[in-house]
């Protein structure tokens, strides 16, 4: 078949959500994530918008992690990332706890 590769699967150190159209991103994570393709997700926080400053809307890395926990993705297992997120993904292969926030 074109363009499916037929070499063994390789586990990934994380499975990254960017912020964006909140809806197919995290189920797509959560998918990949219960078929084996890695043990972590990185949630990653886009700027912030005015109404989530003010909280009257909720912030897309909020919106991700409800989506996750309800389909029963280990809290432990997910990171929420604020800020630069090129410096976060080079340490993040030692990263000793993953259930808390972590900003830059």
């Amino acid at each position: 078949m074109r363009g499916f590769s037929t070499s063994p699967r390789v586990k990934a150190d994380v499975i990254v959500v960017l912020g964006g159209r909140p809806e197919p991103r995290p189920f797509e994570a959560e998918r990949l994530f219960h078929l084996g393709f890695a043990n972590r997700i990185l949630l990653m926080n886009p700027k912030p918008t005015v109404a989530s400053d003010l909280g009257l809307l909720h912030t897309e890395a909020n919106l991700d992690l409800s989506v996750l926990s309800k389909k029963e993705t280990p809290l432990e297992d997910i990171i929420r990332h604020f800020g630069h997120h090129h410096q976060h993904l080079r340490r993040i292969r030692g990263r000793p706890q993953l259930g808390a926030d972590h900003q830059d």
